[in-house]
């Protein structure tokens, strides 16, 4: 009998459980969502003032620096999605030395200047524009706070060079690296190099620049009316999710235990109301099939305080074996009869 309430209170308690721990799943995922979808958002609006300032500060998009010429904007968009270099930003002494000479070059047109401007020269130009930005942007920092500001061609979009990196314990992303980009797995960017360019568009990623927890705002740079680049702002905001899992944590082992109590509770509610009244119900069988003692099951049965279908089931035993008990005196009654 007992092995009955056993496998009973079991099959209750693996129905149960697993009802729990998809709710505990769901509290979770909601709880976490929203608090990062909430944070994330807020960033938004940082993110758009972040860029405004920025794109006074860095000389690709400054059209102070190249006189409003959408030629020198093409071009230097284009060398900054090619020209590579290793090492520091600081020019070595040779290098400097050949870059002062070709910038005091007199040309007629400003734009014959960058055209015109040897392969070995280049390298030079773009470590020293990348170095002046970022002296800029350490001296005057935009509002609010960021990790990289990167840069994509439009033309190029197997590549991403880091503009800016404000991170200065962070290594291996340093201002001017130059890393591979699978556009594939990043289909917010390729929809802004794909469409008006009206305003920035976010992503959520996790290996751009670096491996990591990335929210990028994608800003479309114009060249003659058409979009020939992007620049991004990227924040790594792994230890925003390390706190908002430390509080979901808690909050989940709060809720666990809750649960836990309310699953106890629910366990000895469907034992009291339905276990404990069928294990009854089989002693109280089993004693009638041993002694066949209406009244001990009638009582038994009557002891069985259910409303409920169970309740039910135990009167209709007790009216069975009643009627049994009826049936069982009128057969001894008529063979009395027939005997005299």
């Amino acid at each position: 009998m007992k092995k009955n309430k056993r496998k009973l209170l079991l099959q209750v308690t693996l129905i149960i459980v697993p009802v729990f721990m998809l709710m505990i799943a769901a509290v979770f995922w909601v709880v976490y969502t929203s608090s990062v979808n909430s944070y994330l958002k807020a960033q938004e609006k940082q993110t758009k003032d972040i860029m405004h300032d920025a794109m006074f500060m860095i000389d690709l998009t400054d059209d102070s620096m190249h006189g409003s010429d959408e030629r020198i904007k093409a071009w230097m968009i284009k060398a900054f999605g090619e020209v590579e270099f290793s090492g520091s930003l600081q020019l070595t002494e040779e290098e400097d030395a050949a870059y002062n000479d070709y910038m005091n070059l007199n040309v007629d047109d400003p734009y014959e200047w960058y055209e015109d401007m040897p392969e070995d020269i280049r390298p030079s130009m773009i470590k020293s524009v990348l170095y002046s930005d970022l002296l800029i942007f350490n001296r005057q920092k935009p509002v609010g706070d960021f990790d990289s500001l990167v840069f994509v061609d439009g033309n190029k979009t197997d590549k991403i060079r880091i503009l800016i990196d404000m991170d200065e314990e962070r290594k291996g992303c340093e201002t001017g690296n130059i890393y591979d980009l699978d556009i594939s797995e990043h289909p917010v960017l390729r929809e802004v190099l794909d469409g008006d360019g009206s305003g920035m568009k976010f992503e959520r990623t996790d290996d751009f620049p670096l491996d990591g927890n990335y929210y990028i705002g994608y800003y479309p740079v114009k060249v003659d009316g058409r979009i020939a680049a992007v620049i991004g702002i990227a924040y790594n905001w792994n230890d925003l999710r390390s706190s908002v899992m430390k509080s979901i944590n808690r909050a989940v082992v709060i809720i666990i235990a809750g649960m836990v109590l309310l699953m106890v509770s629910v366990l000895l509610f469907l034992y009291r109301r339905a276990v404990k009244p069928v294990t009854q119900m089989t002693r109280a069988v089993g004693g009638y099939r041993d002694d066949n003692s209406t009244e001990n099951i009638v009582k038994n049965m009557h002891g069985i305080r259910a409303n409920n279908e169970l309740g039910y089931l135990s009167d209709a035993i007790a009216d069975f074996a009643i009627d049994i008990d009826r049936a069982d005196r009128e057969k001894l009654r008529i063979a009395v009869e027939r005997e005299r």
